[in-house]
């Protein structure tokens, strides 16, 4: 179990919250004025986003004013964890919503939406340039180096004026990639680019070509899926607990691993799996220089062994039967050219171009990215920000079932659902000076495990 002394579940320090203006010192501190901060990751998403509402009494707004091209500066850790597990980020703000009149016209509520940095200067940027490495995750961490990171942190005198400091976002590169090759950017932003550079990575060392760029709590990221839940197996957080009836024992630590709220959001769809080419799918191949056509089925059921997978590969139950589930290649078609002679000279260092790899790419990361839709809960917890998006958990959920004197030999746990989980977005909410999240966690097995050989 992951240990952590505080005083209650969901304690927070609040050390900074700032709006700082462009065109004024000092910044303005809106602690005094906060009803609810919110902040929003996304292992789909590529950058953060947020919100701050306010009850203010000093008319802001016109008097600053506030013209969203301000900047939110935010400090909070949860008390006693280290100070590197903290959440510090200076954002922009890009609107002002829900403005209401209250208390006699002497106050207004509304909200600043903000979000990255990053994500503002991406909206207007386009890269049109070439990009030439051995491996695409050289190319993707040039991208970010050149194109997206910038300034991403603010600092506060004792005046609170503020200032940038010179530290700048990171990219998290985990794991090489086996291809490379030469490209050129037809004039993309840079996320649209590291996206397509994702959608083309074949992993050095593992099998799923499910490459996503993100960003979590922590910073950037551009990684394989199955990297992460290698990561996460063998040290996940928890075990976390849902006892609708309440949890025997009241202690913080006991408290803190309680899920409040458990919905189940989607399960196992095999219509959609099968219209959307889960278990099978194919891609053409149009070869422009040879002038010759290549159909590359691929059959998931077949393949899924060889993938790591949320439960580990022991004792595991995925969401098919190999033996009757069926499933046809045609289902799901795509077709993609490519020319084998583009951009490779008889010298060239990086044969072939990335894009010929396709055939090995296609279905490969289309299913095991469709393998993150097949069981998804929605959990409430405790905030705590040494966790973030791309972390495993694990959840220990009750057998929900009628039970008698007889039933106690048998265990309390779901035989199936009970196990480790992939967390993909969570939403941090700090209200009245409690921080809570809701999280989304994604299992692509079941673990059949005994409840006593789980961790």
């Amino acid at each position: 179990m992951s240990e952590i002394k505080i005083q209650r579940p969901g304690s927070v320090d609040l050390r900074s919250l700032y709006l700082c203006s462009p065109k004024s010192q000092p910044a303005i501190d809106l602690t005094p004025f906060l009803i609810e901060f919110g902040l929003y990751e996304d292992i789909f998403n590529n950058a953060l986003t947020g919100y701050v509402v306010l009850s203010d009494s000093r008319n802001l707004i016109s008097s600053l004013p506030i013209l969203c091209e301000e900047f939110i500066y935010v400090n909070y850790i949860t008390p006693t964890l280290p100070e590197d597990q903290r959440i510090e980020k200076a954002f922009r703000v890009f609107s002002v919503t829900d403005r209401k009149i209250v208390r006699d016209t002497n106050t207004q509520v509304y909200t600043l939406n903000f979000c990255s940095l990053e994500l503002m200067h991406d909206s207007f940027s386009r890269v049109y340039d070439k990009f030439e490495n051995e491996y695409l995750s050289a190319s993707a961490g040039q991208v970010f180096s050149e194109y997206i990171s910038t300034n991403s942190k603010i600092a506060l005198d004792e005046n609170s004026n503020w200032r940038w400091t010179e530290e700048k976002s990171k990219l998290i590169l985990s794991g090489i990639t086996l291809n490379g090759g030469k490209f050129i950017s037809p004039g993309w932003s840079p996320f649209k680019l590291m996206n397509w550079i994702a959608s083309k990575s074949i992993p050095k060392l593992d099998q799923a070509c499910n490459f996503l760029f993100f960003e979590s709590n922590k910073g950037y990221n551009f990684i394989h899926v199955e990297h992460l839940l290698k990561l996460g197996f063998s040290n996940p957080i928890g075990p976390y607990y849902y006892y609708p009836s309440g949890i025997p024992g009241k202690e913080v630590t006991d408290l803190m691993f309680r899920v409040n709220a458990m919905e189940v959001v989607f399960a196992n769809d095999t219509m959609k799996n099968t219209n959307l080419g889960y278990y099978a799918n194919q891609l053409v191949e149009i070869d422009l220089y040879n002038k010759k056509v290549e159909y590359i089925a691929y059959d998931h059921i077949g393949s899924f062994l060889d993938y790591f997978h949320t439960n580990g590969n022991e004792s595991i139950r995925p969401f098919f039967y190999d033996d009757i589930t069926k499933r046809e290649p045609l289902s799901y078609m795509r077709v993609y050219p490519k020319n084998e002679k583009l951009f490779q000279k008889p010298d060239s260092k990086f044969p072939p171009n990335i894009n010929e790899k396709m055939g090995e790419v296609f279905g490969n990361r289309h299913s095991n990215l469709q393998d993150l839709t097949n069981l998804k809960l929605v959990l409430e917890i405790p905030g705590r920000t040494d966790m973030k998006i791309g972390d495993v958990i694990l959840f220990k959920i009750p057998m929900i079932s009628t039970r008698s004197v007889e039933d106690s030999s048998k265990g309390h746990l779901d035989p199936l659902y009970n196990g480790r989980y992939l967390v993909t977005a969570i939403r941090h909410k700090i209200r009245a000076g409690e921080h809570m999240m809701t999280i989304e966690v994604i299992s692509d097995s079941l673990s059949t495990l005994q409840e006593d050989q789980v961790l």
